[in-house]
């Protein structure tokens, strides 16, 4: 009887490991990421000091040049890097493909010795010398009340916030609301596809720009933002239908999505009208589709200032020559 209960508590560890296995998000061999005592040979192991929750790095370390592979890189180089905005880089953007500019990118870049106050930032905490980080409390990823913020996320499986983002309470070290989304698999690598891209939520509490105005909530003030002119604030999370916007959509090229991407609600995308796979369910188009913060803005940075998708300064009103950009949805304009 006692050798019949083990052979059986066997047999559901197995399947238990194995359930746990099949749903991780990382996968591969542990002592890539994690070392049990930080020593080898009386030499620390971690690349730059002693990490966390037995780390041997921090996200740059798996992020960048020389990372790990199959880990999206976020500074245009080694694999998983796509077309971006006149550098390699995935849908996020590239963090040095506007070098030493602070203004073509979130400053997470070890060797950057700026550090500034969001713009349009309106909550509570401290910026007085403090850099954009990749998680925590000045982060973007992951849990601001924990540090590391992403803290178990990397092996959690379906059902995790879009690419480990939450919206915060003030920005205060809440976990806060997981934003929602479509996610392609290989971060657009390449660009995005019409077969093959994100698809981002542009409705209430959860969605991208809610996220965004995290650290720049001047921007996304009610005032002036809603379906009618006149407008001080571009509008936001509003569908594109106003009268100079081709207000009966039209299904867009895969270059279109990579340079201007729609967000779209919470119920369309669960009612799979708009997908990753533009041979199921509704084309992405723009008949529903709304601007977001991402519509212009690439979230690591970009070759342009703002850390824009496009060069404004080329955008030219009635030239006829010039369809992406502002004029990718404002046709009456091109």
């Amino acid at each position: 009887m006692r050798k019949t209960l083990m052979t059986v508590c066997m047999v559901l560890l197995s399947v238990v490991l194995t359930y746990g296995l099949a749903n991780a998000v990382v996968t591969g061999v542990c002592s890539t990421c994690h070392t049990m005592h930080d020593s080898q040979g009386g030499a620390d192991q971690g690349a730059s000091g002693t990490q966390g929750y037995l780390l041997t790095g921090g996200c740059y370390a798996c992020h960048t040049t020389g990372g790990a592979s199959g880990a999206p890189k976020i500074d245009g180089t080694a694999d998983n890097t796509g077309t971006g905005s006149g550098a390699l880089s995935d849908a996020g953007g590239d963090v040095n493909a506007g070098g030493a500019d602070q203004d073509t990118r979130h400053d997470i870049v070890p060797a950057d010795t700026f550090a500034m106050t969001p713009p349009g930032y309106t909550s509570g905490l401290t910026w007085t010398n403090q850099k954009v980080t990749c998680d925590g409390t000045f982060g973007c990823h992951g849990k601001h009340g924990a540090t590391p913020g992403v803290k178990g996320l990397h092996h959690t499986g379906s059902g995790s916030a879009y690419r480990f983002l939450y919206v915060q309470a003030g920005n205060t070290g809440a976990d806060g609301t997981a934003v929602n989304g479509l996610e392609s698999t290989t971060w657009e690598a390449g660009g995005a596809l019409t077969s093959d891209h994100n698809v981002y939520d542009s409705d209430g509490g959860d969605s991208i720009s809610s996220f965004c105005a995290n650290c720049h909530g001047g921007f996304h003030a009610p005032g002036n933002t809603g379906a009618a002119s006149p407008f001080t604030r571009h509008p936001t999370d509003e569908e594109a239908v106003v009268a100079n916007i081709d207000g009966a959509g039209w299904a867009f090229s895969s270059a279109e999505i990579d340079q201007t991407p729609m967000g779209f609600t919470s119920a369309q995308i669960t009612a799979g009208m708009v997908t990753t796979d533009a041979t199921t369910g509704t084309p992405y188009t723009t008949g529903n589709g709304k601007a977001i913060c991402l519509s212009c803005h690439r979230a690591h940075g970009s070759a342009e200032k703002d850390l824009l998708r496009f060069t404004y300064s080329s955008m030219n009103a009635g030239n006829s020559t010039n369809n992406t950009g502002c004029e990718t949805c404002h046709v009456a304009q091109r």
